[in-house]
């Protein structure tokens, strides 16, 4: 159970430590937003080429792109290709 101040500072700390860390959250709030925007552009661009292109190359380069996307994150985060393959015991 919450036990909150009745006193008018505790009411004013309260309300400072829920919009604490909001600047922080924004950023995070636009990379979902980004994300969401992507992927229907993407979805977007499948169903039009869908009438020209058959299935299986759509699915191949939607593969192709994102693993293009999963190899840049991966160099970018330091942790690189190596480290993720090989396995502790052989």
């Amino acid at each position: 159970m919450i036990v909150h101040e009745t006193s008018d500072a505790g009411l004013l700390y309260d309300e400072m430590t829920r919009f604490a860390g909001f600047a922080e959250r924004k950023g995070f709030i636009a990379l979902d937003l980004a994300s969401v925007t992507v992927l229907v552009v993407m979805q977007g661009l499948v169903k039009a080429a869908s009438e020209e292109v058959p299935e299986g190359q759509a699915v191949f380069f939607r593969f192709a792109f994102a693993l293009l996307v999963i190899v840049i994150w991966l160099k970018a985060t330091g942790w690189g290709l190596c480290p993720t393959l090989p396995t502790r015991r052989p």
